[in-house]
């Protein structure tokens, strides 16, 4: 518990202390690495009911990003989790999502969630995004940005419907939103 909040207290303050000198062009590539930070955690803290025994990869595709996310991602695929290589994945609408396990949608994808996220449903498939309202739309894990810190809502509802478990050590750091509570702190 202690060395997670410190990564996440560290990492915010290292980018936090560092946007004072970076131009703005930087800081874009900045933000969208520590998106990809934090998606690399919360893949960390997730669990999938069944990874396929003969895949070696764990998909983390993405839509409507950006070429800077697009290039923060990169890296990631010369990690493991689980036991799984990290495989950053462009989709498009008519692209099959059958092969991966989280669904990042960017935030130009803002007009497009409703078409997105019926076709992951019951895929197992985790989803991600940056968009306002994501999570109470039916997404299950909105990135949002408040006093110059990235946080996390998750939709809980919409998690279990997936049968993918949440580490309690990534719930302690996000609001929980449930649809017969609201919103739980």
């Amino acid at each position: 518990m202690y060395r997670t909040r410190l990564f996440f207290s560290c990492t915010i303050l290292l980018i936090s202390s560092m946007s004072n000198v970076l131009h703005a062009d930087q800081l874009t590539l900045d933000e969208q690495n520590l998106k990809v930070l934090f998606l690399l955690n919360i893949v960390r803290f997730s669990e999938w009911p069944v990874l396929e025994q003969v895949t070696t990869n764990l998909n983390i595709c993405h839509r409507d990003t950006s070429t800077s996310f697009k290039r923060a991602l990169k890296p990631l695929e010369q990690k493991t989790v689980h036991g799984f290589n990290l495989r950053g994945i462009t989709i498009d609408q008519n692209d099959d999502i059958n092969d991966c396990h989280v669904l990042y949608i960017g935030s130009s994808g803002k007009l497009k969630v409703a078409e997105y996220l019926p076709q992951v449903s019951d895929n197992n498939i985790l989803t991600v995004s940056e968009i306002g309202g994501f999570a109470s739309r039916g997404g299950m894990v909105e990135l949002y940005k408040e006093k110059q810190q990235i946080k996390l809502i998750i939709n809980m509802d919409a998690v279990r419907k997936e049968n993918i478990k949440l580490s309690s050590k990534l719930l302690k750091f996000s609001t929980v939103l449930r649809e017969e509570e609201g919103i739980v702190k």
